[in-house]
């Protein structure tokens, strides 16, 4: 089986998922980013019934998103497949979102997945013709909230895991019909984990690193 971990958004989750696809078990965590990575792995396994040995596979959500959320689940499930040699495969965030938007829309040939990158400025991804690709960092388009409308293709949807911070900003650059709010989900994860869309388990960052500068105290 494959046990996959989302959490780069408030709506954490995990699943399980036998190697054929068919859904073994899901759990969300409605405490967000408060929630505890290992609980949610704990509350699965116990759903379906099946020990850990069971799992052979994992799959996690690298972002973009909340920088706790996705660290903890990467280090949660590196802990969990070493010791057995489990291979531990990444899938972008926004990907998922892509997939779990397209499992309702299926006719929408042109998704763009637009998030909140902080700093005045979004992050965006797009999707054509039903391809689900893995996104690295350098894969995403970083533009300041005013570029949004020209820097999507005019015929694309609009989808955001972030809609409750991103709503007012999207409703006034797109008519109402192309914007939705999509939370990626640990099952769309393990899925385009076992389709072969994934890639290393590493975290997507957007930003480079801001330190204070040295104190000469």
């Amino acid at each position: 089986m494959i046990l996959a971990l989302e959490r780069s958004t408030a709506r954490g989750g995990a699943a399980l998922l036998a190697e054929d696809g068919a859904l073994v078990a899901a759990v969300e965590d409605p405490r967000g980013f408060q929630g505890d990575a290992c609980a949610l792995v704990d509350a699965v396994l116990a759903q379906a019934g099946a020990p850990l040995a069971a799992v052979t596979r994992y799959a996690v959500g690298t972002g973009p998103g909340s920088f706790s959320g996705v660290r903890s689940a990467i280090a949660v499930l590196a802990g969990l497949a070493l010791p057995a040699g489990g291979r531990l495969d990444g899938v972008s965030s926004a990907a998922a979102v892509n997939a779990v938007f397209r499992a309702g829309h299926p006719d929408v040939s042109t998704v763009a997945v637009v998030g909140d990158a902080r700093r005045g400025r979004l992050w965006i991804a797009v999707y054509g013709d039903g391809a689900a690709p893995v996104h690295a960092a350098g894969d995403f388009v970083v533009v300041p909230h005013a570029a949004v409308a020209e820097s999507l293709p005019s015929h694309a949807a609009v989808v955001t895991p972030d809609l409750d911070r991103l709503q007012s900003l999207l409703a006034a650059a797109f008519p109402p019909e192309r914007v939705f709010g999509v939370a990626p989900t640990a099952e769309a994860v393990a899925r385009l984990a076992l389709a072969g869309s994934a890639g290393p388990p590493l975290p997507i960052y957007l930003h480079p690193a801001v330190a204070p500068p040295p104190s000469h105290d």
